[in-house]
């Protein structure tokens, strides 16, 4: 496997015991709050359909940064999915999130308790 990012569709975990989430890794202009940047290009990721997350200082400064491709990359090499399975994913995530806020799938920040959680 590359030490370089690889484009393309992966699923990686956002915690220990939590549900796959897709994950998308292309090179262009960087997307911070859903709004494409004048910049130079950059790897973008984007992780459970976001492409930027809030970060704060020690002082309480709060800025939305891009996701950085070297925390997730080379271990989301290992699980490539195809163009539809990430789509698929990211609908059923938002289904869960409409319909079902309890699913695994809505919170994937959260380890699945498989013991509180019924299958039928």
């Amino acid at each position: 496997m590359s030490d370089d990012p690889v484009p393309g569709y992966y699923m990686t975990r956002l915690t220990k015991g939590g549900p796959h989430v897709p994950l998308r890794i292309h090179f262009g202009p960087p997307v911070i709050d859903g709004e494409e940047q004048d910049r130079a290009p950059i790897w973008v990721v984007t992780v459970d359909g976001a492409t930027d997350f809030v970060e704060t200082g020690d002082d309480g400064y709060r800025c939305r940064v891009a996701h950085d491709v070297y925390r997730y990359w080379p271990h989301c090499g290992r699980f490539p999915i195809s163009e539809g399975d990430y789509r698929f994913m990211m609908a059923r995530k938002q289904w869960a999130e409409k319909h079902d806020p309890t699913d695994p799938i809505a919170n994937p920040r959260k380890k699945i308790d498989v013991r509180g959680r019924s299958v039928f």
